[in-house]
């Protein structure tokens, strides 16, 4: 995303992301539906995000898979599961 698109978009947010992760974030936003989930008579488990599908995400958003870009995904990916699996 330009500078200045990252930019904007933070004026207009509720909390600042620094723009050396404003990638990740969009691509954690992007495949916001592309989670492997279990279900069963114990409820819902969340595994983490299908790689794949990610990568196909990164393709639409023109975004470049790196290794920082993995680890800052693996992150986010991370307290996402703990909060939806502990709702």
């Amino acid at each position: 995303m330009p500078p200045d698109a990252v930019a904007q978009a933070q004026a207009e947010a509720i909390c600042e992301v620094w723009p050396q992760h404003w990638d990740a974030l969009e691509v954690f936003r992007g495949a916001e539906t592309q989670w492997d989930v279990l279900v069963g008579s114990g409820g819902v488990f969340y595994q983490g995000l299908n790689y794949q599908k990610v990568e196909v995400v990164m393709g639409w958003l023109g975004v470049n898979g790196t290794r920082e870009l993995f680890e800052q995904l693996k992150v986010m990916e991370a307290e996402a599961k703990t909060y939806l699996n502990d709702r």
